[in-house]
C-alpha cells in the first residue's frame, strides 16, 4: 500500500521522500547552451550562404541542417517538458505520484530515441549533400548516395523498431510491463541502433578522404582540409559515451541502486542530446569560407574556408554556366565574365614552304587552338 501521493510506506508521516529526477540542473543547463550554439551555427551558415551565393543560397545541404535544427529543439524542449512535470534534480511527489512520473519519463524517452536518430540521420545526410556539391566526380557521387540509402534506412529501421518494440505499443512507458510484452530482445535492438550509427559517423568522415588526397594541393594544405572536416569526430565520440552509457543503463535495471540509476540515466540522456547538436554545429563549420577569406583567425581555417568556397563555387558553374559570373566575391569584389573553355572542333596542319610565311585567320575567342608542330616542306632541286 503506497500513500496517496505515491510515496513508499515508512516514510515520515508530512515528509515525502527525496527520490532522484533523471532531470538535473546540469543535464538541462549542457543541453541548452548546446541547442543555442548549434542554433548559433545555423544562423551563421546561413548568412554565409546568402553572402557568398546571392539568390541561389538555398542548397539542399542547407535545407537538411535546418531540419536537423528543427527536431533537436523538439528533443530538448519535451526533456524540459520533463523537468518541469517529474521534477528538476528529484520527483515532484506532490503533482504526480512515483508510478506516473515513471510513466511519464519512459514516454520522452521512448520519442526521444526516433527523434534523436532522426537529427543524427539528418545531419548526416546533409554533409553528403554538401560533400556532393565540392567532389564532382560521377563515382564520389554514387559514393554518396549510397551512403544516403543507408543513413535513411537506419531511421526508418530506428523508427518501427522502437514503435513496435511492445505489444501494446504503450506497454513501452509502463515499466512493470516492457519485458512481458516485449516483442524481442529490445536492449540488444537498441544497442545495435546506437551501433550502426557510429559505423555510419566513421563512414561520413572517410568519405573525403580520397578524393581530398589527389587533390593538386600540398600536403600541409591536404592536412589543414582534413582537420576541417574531422572536427565532426566529436559527433561520433558523443555517440560513442552514448552507447556506452546506455549499455551500462540496461545492465543497471537489475542490479543498481536507485541512485545509480539515476545516474546513469542523466549521462545517457546528456550524451544522447549532445550528439545532434554537436553534429549540427561541426556540419556548419566547413561552410564560413566566405566569411573567413579576408580574416586572420588562422592559417588552419583560412586555407580550408578558401578550399571550400572555391570548390563550391566552382561546382555552381559548372552545373549552370549562366551563373559563373557570380564569383566576385573571390575576385576583388570586381564582377568578371567567364568564358567556357572548349577544344576547337578541328585538326589543322598547314605546311609552310621553306622561305615563305604563313598567316592565320582570326579564331573564336570561346576556343582554344593549340598548335602541336610546324611541318616545313623543303623543296629540293631536280
Amino acid at each position: 500500500m503506497s500513500s496517496p501521493a505515491g510515496a513508499p510506506i515508512g516514510a515520515p508521516s508530512g515528509v515525502l521522500p527525496q527520490i532522484p529526477s533523471p532531470y538535473t540542473t546540469t543535464l538541462l543547463s549542457v543541453i541548452i547552451v548546446f541547442l543555442v550554439l548549434a542554433t548559433i551555427a545555423v544562423a551563421v551558415r546561413i548568412y554565409s550562404a546568402r553572402i557568398s551565393s546571392g539568390e541561389d543560397w538555398i542548397t539542399k545541404d542547407l535545407l537538411l541542417i535546418i531540419a536537423a535544427l528543427v527536431v533537436c529543439y523538439g528533443s530538448i524542449i519535451a526533456t524540459i517538458t520533463g523537468a518541469a512535470v517529474v521534477g528538476l534534480n528529484h520527483f515532484n511527489l506532490t503533482r504526480l505520484g512515483l508510478k506516473e512520473g515513471a510513466q511519464f519519463t519512459f514516454k520522452i524517452y521512448f520519442a526521444d530515441v526516433i527523434v534523436t536518430t532522426t537529427s543524427s540521420g539528418l545531419c548526416k545526410v546533409s554533409i553528403l549533400e554538401f560533400y556532393k556539391r565540392i567532389f564532382i566526380t560521377k563515382s564520389f557521387q554514387i559514393m554518396c548516395n549510397v551512403l544516403i540509402f543507408l543513413i535513411s534506412a537506419w531511421m526508418i529501421g530506428t523508427f518501427f523498431t522502437q514503435l513496435f518494440s511492445t505489444s501494446p505499443i504503450s506497454s513501452a512507458w509502463h515499466p512493470e510491463r516492457q519485458l512481458a510484452d516485449a516483442n524481442y530482445d529490445y536492449p540488444t535492438a537498441l544497442l545495435a541502433i546506437f551501433g550502426i550509427g557510429i559505423v555510419l559517423d566513421f563512414l561520413v568522415l572517410c568519405l573525403p578522404l580520397r578524393p581530398i588526397s589527389k587533390l593538386q594541393l600540398k600536403m600541409s594544405k591536404k592536412i589543414k582540409i582534413y582537420a576541417i572536416l574531422w572536427l565532426g569526430i566529436f559527433c561520433a565520440v558523443c555517440a560513442s559515451v552514448r552507447f556506452y552509457y546506455a549499455h551500462l543503463q540496461l545492465d543497471a535495471v537489475f542490479v543498481a541502486t536507485a541512485q545509480q540509476k539515476a545516474t546513469i540515466t542523466v549521462n545517457s540522456s546528456l550524451w544522447s542530446k549532445l550528439e545532434p547538436a554537436a553534429s549540427i554545429i561541426a556540419a556548419c563549420l566547413p561552410t564560413y569560407g566566405p566569411l573567413l577569406k579576408n580574416s586572420n583567425v588562422g592559417s588552419l581555417f583560412k586555407s580550408a574556408a578558401s578550399f571550400f568556397s572555391i570548390r563550391s563555387k566552382s561546382r555552381g558553374s559548372a552545373s549552370d554556366p549562366s551563373k559563373a559570373h557570380r564569383s566576385d566575391e573571390y575576385n576583388g569584389g570586381v564582377n568578371r565574365s567567364w568564358q567556357e573553355l572548349r577544344p576547337h572542333k578541328y585538326d589543322y596542319e598547314t605546311k609552310i614552304e621553306a622561305g615563305s610565311t604563313q598567316s592565320y585567320g582570326e579564331t573564336d575567342a570561346s576556343q582554344i587552338r593549340t598548335t602541336s608542330a610546324f611541318t616545313v616542306a623543303h623543296q629540293g632541286r631536280e
